[in-house]
């Protein structure tokens, strides 16, 4: 399981991480569901999904400057380290929320 990219082995990844409590620590807005998510989407299309950085404007050139200089320096984080976009998460559609949640509480055995 440990190479698999379904949202069930990446929920369990995540879970499992010794880095959870840390991530959830650092974003305690978030709830498990949004978190699975942003690690399912870090984990399958790159570390840097729902960065933070992504919030910031970047339609003059000192704001695109700083946007760049921001994406370095959460770039070179590891995944649990980059901070997360709240503007972002919001998005997060709640049928996925719920498709997530089922798969927390089965594995800590609620469901």
């Amino acid at each position: 399981m440990s190479g698999s990219n379904t949202v069930e082995a990446c929920i369990t990844k995540f879970l499992c991480s010794k880095h959870y409590e840390e991530f959830m620590a650092n974003n305690p807005w978030m709830s498990p569901e949004q978190g699975a998510v942003v690690f399912f989407r870090r984990h399958t299309a790159g570390k840097m999904a729902y960065a933070s950085y992504k919030d910031l404007p970047n339609e003059t050139q000192t704001e695109w400057d700083h946007y760049i200089s921001e994406a370095r320096k959460q770039a070179a984080n590891n995944w649990h380290q980059i901070p997360v976009s709240q503007k972002q998460v919001a998005k997060i559609r709640q049928r996925t929320l719920e498709k997530y949640a089922s798969f927390i509480y089965q594995d800590e055995g609620i469901n």
